[in-house]
């Protein structure tokens, strides 16, 4: 071996060497913590037909209903994580959510009238521990003739953020959420 061909080696060594050492010492990934949720990135209509071509279009509900969750959670100490992957294999707990129902009739001469409703079932491990349908109603409140509907559905999903929110601190089956 001549004198290039082992400064090679030592060089390679000395590299491998130190990326090994590096690897150890790196910390581990991150885990959710014990008792996360995993939810889907929406809760889908549970069936189009039901909910008026407008709100479908402009709305954006199945998936403002998880941002509001979401944002909700971090405030309310429930650890939520969005993974598609555990809600697919029913790994851990997994709250499967889909929006059933979504109104929105009136307007500011005669009044609004604005409903959103939301079933839920929580899992562990694939196996239900608890179930819910949560409905929420607004007339639009003060300057109702100012705001637009989706905002409105909105407030409506906030609440039953809410709602669901409370509702996993002590998880019960067909539990009725909301305004019922």
């Amino acid at each position: 071996m001549n004198v290039k061909q082992l400064l090679r080696c030592i060089c390679a060594s000395t590299l491998l060497a130190a990326h090994v050492a590096g690897a150890e010492d790196a910390p581990a990934a991150a885990s959710p913590p014990a008792d996360t949720v995993f939810i889907s990135k929406s809760a889908p209509f549970l069936d189009e037909g039901l909910i008026a071509k407008n709100i479908i279009e402009e709305c954006g509900l199945p998936e403002s209903q998880i941002k509001l969750l979401r944002e909700k959670a971090e405030k309310s100490g429930v650890s939520l994580s969005e993974n598609e992957a555990a809600v697919a294999g029913m790994t851990g707990k997994v709250l499967a959510l889909e929006t059933t129902n979504a109104i929105s009739s009136g307007n500011a001469f005669v009044g609004h009238r604005k409903q959103v409703a939301v079933r839920g079932k929580l899992f562990d491990n694939g196996a239900e521990i608890g179930n819910f349908l949560a409905i929420r109603n607004s007339m639009g409140g003060i300057g109702a003739g100012f705001i637009g509907s989706c905002a409105v559905l909105y407030r409506c999903q906030g609440a039953i953020a809410e709602d669901i929110l409370k509702w996993l601190k002590n998880p019960i089956k067909d539990a009725r959420l909301g305004d019922q």
